[in-house]
């Protein structure tokens, strides 16, 4: 009985694989969307401040981490991800602004740690809920349904001598 139960187990998990995935790509493409806005503002707020400052066009840690649009992405992916520390990638931004990309660096790890990818994954936990619900249902209608074809077959029998031969069960 349990590799029974475990085959039902995973059929129910390759099965929240595959039914899951329109789901996922889902939260995948709004977590991108909202982390491209971020990084559309942190990197032109980064070349607006680095025109006031020329001391900092060379410093090679503001240019590794937010030169281009795609580093810029990068870092802030890394923040989110717990790739990096999201206080040492500040240290370059506080140089140009201390408080400016505080308040941004904050109000990102705000929303995306305690809105966005809990919300995410509330949609993803909330389908699979309904997937589970479904399995359920669809166990007890199997079992229901084998109930009733062992009880057709004790009934067949009880009009007669008590006993179950092969033409009987077929």
């Amino acid at each position: 009985f349990q590799v029974a139960g475990q085959s039902f187990d995973f059929r129910f998990v390759i099965e929240c694989i595959v039914c899951g995935f329109r789901p996922v790509i889902t939260c995948l493409f709004v977590l991108l969307c909202c982390l491209y806005l971020v990084t559309l503002a942190v990197t032109q707020s980064v070349d607006a401040h680095l025109g006031n400052h020329l001391a900092l066009q060379n410093d090679p840690d503001l240019l590794n981490l937010y030169d281009s649009f795609g580093s810029s992405m990068f870092t802030l992916f890394l923040c989110i991800s717990g790739g990096a520390s999201w206080g040492e990638l500040l240290l370059p931004l506080e140089k140009i602004s201390k408080w400016h990309f505080r308040f941004m660096y904050s109000l990102y790890i705000i929303i995306f740690m305690f809105a966005i990818c809990p919300g995410l994954l509330a949609i993803f936990i909330a389908h699979v809920n309904r997937m589970w619900v479904n399995d359920q249902e669809c166990r007890m209608c199997e079992e229901v349904a084998a109930f009733d074809c062992l009880k057709q077959v004790l009934d067949v029998n009880s009009n007669e001598d008590g006993l179950i031969t092969r033409t009987k069960l077929a």
